[in-house]
């Protein structure tokens, strides 16, 4: 795999990750193969936090057709537990 990532100038924040692959087996059956994920920040109830926000992996076979999935992160939630301490009386 070979990549490289782009970062905000101004807060440093992750942007981007994009890496292909350099070296695929003749076995495979794959001319090329990338991915690639975008990021944001994203305000949950605890805070601003860094998430995925979209990831793309592309699939280049043999034959030349394309196939691509996608994934878009949203709607995203907070989910917690409260801890109960007992003490065991005997």
């Amino acid at each position: 795999m070979q990549g490289s990532f782009w970062a905000d100038s101004n807060t440093y924040d992750l942007l981007r990750i994009a890496a292909d692959a350099t070296e695929i087996p003749d076995t495979f059956g794959l001319r090329g193969f990338s991915t690639q994920i975008d990021y944001t920040r994203v305000r949950l109830s605890s805070g601003d936090f860094l998430l995925p926000k979209t990831a793309r992996t592309s699939l280049v076979m043999e034959d030349g057709q394309i196939e691509e999935n996608r994934i878009e992160f949203k709607n995203c939630r907070t989910y917690a537990a409260r801890i109960e301490h007992c003490s065991n009386t005997t």
